[in-house]
């Protein structure tokens, strides 16, 4: 009777899986250019053509099988990423190898992640006194950055007067937490200032700044106001010197006389040359009678 025995398997020796990360403890800051994540298999006596699926799985999901698609190819133990994203892309990268082990099947993760950036909305921001205002610093890049704001260099709130009742910091629609800055009813000069955001991650940190401007709310008034007072100071002036002047004197125009004021002056004449006429004629009678 022979007995037949299954032949050896050199598989189920040890093996280890080495990556292209390895030199950096398999964390791979993502470039802005197409990138390869390369993984091999030592101490193998498995054979040299072997099959190797890609899984991906984020913060929070479970793994899920890479396919190969436009952006992202595999390549047998390759993974290329032709089109990297700074939101898509990041995460953990896992080769797994269709070869039995003591250990099962021999795999290795990757760790991918992405230098975060900030962007304000400009230089400055100009608001009017009383109103409320929204600073949205927009990040891109994982994992989750830890994000904390300042004013004038000084944690924002201990730099904000009521901050508890004004201040609030809220995750925006992409999820990045406190990267949206609300603060109401704002005042001057108290919320005035350079404004802003600081992102940390495990990649890199980040930071970017506005300046606030909070103009007076009768701002809009005060150069009518300075017109007016110019005009009034102008009449003031006109009036008093006017004031100071000496009167001119009245010179009569015999011409623009009144037709009463021509009678009454030739009655005048004429009863001051009326007595002498009179001694005229009193002469003449008494020279005649002698």
């Amino acid at each position: 009777m022979f007995f037949s025995f299954p032949p050896a398997m050199p598989s189920l020796r040890r093996m280890s899986v080495r990556t292209s990360a390895d030199d950096t403890d398999r964390l791979l800051v993502m470039p802005r250019h197409p990138f390869i994540i390369n993984c091999s298999l030592e101490n193998s006596d498995a054979p040299n053509v072997l099959v190797v699926s890609w899984y991906k799985s984020s913060e929070g999901s479970e793994r899920q099988k890479i396919n190969s698609t436009d952006r992202v190819k595999t390549a047998g133990d390759s993974l290329v990423i032709l089109e990297p994203s700074p939101m898509d892309d990041p995460g953990n990268y896992t080769c797994v190898f269709d070869v039995k082990t003591a250990e099962g099947r021999p795999e290795a993760t990757v760790q991918v992640i992405a230098n975060v950036t900030v962007r304000m909305p400009g230089v400055s921001i100009n608001k009017m006194e009383g109103e409320d205002l929204v600073i949205h610093c927009k990040m891109r890049g994982k994992p989750w950055p830890v994000v904390h704001w300042t004013k004038d260099a000084h944690p924002i709130a201990e730099a904000i007067g009521n901050a508890s009742t004004r201040l609030q910091l809220e995750q925006d629609e992409l999820g990045f937490p406190s990267a949206l800055l609300s603060l109401s009813t704002l005042r001057r000069p108290d919320d005035v200032g350079d404004y802003c955001c600081h992102a940390q991650s495990v990649a890199n940190a980040a930071v970017g700044c506005t300046i606030v401007r909070v103009k007076d709310k009768y701002a809009a008034l005060w150069p009518v106001i300075g017109i007016v007072a110019e005009l009034l100071l102008l009449a003031a002036i006109i009036s008093f010197c006017e004031s100071r002047k000496p009167k001119p004197a009245v010179v009569e125009d015999p011409d623009q006389e009144s037709s009463t004021d021509k009678l009454s002056r030739r009655a005048e004449e004429l009863g001051s040359v009326w007595p002498s006429l009179r001694g005229v004629e009193r002469s003449r009678f008494t020279g005649s009678g002698g």
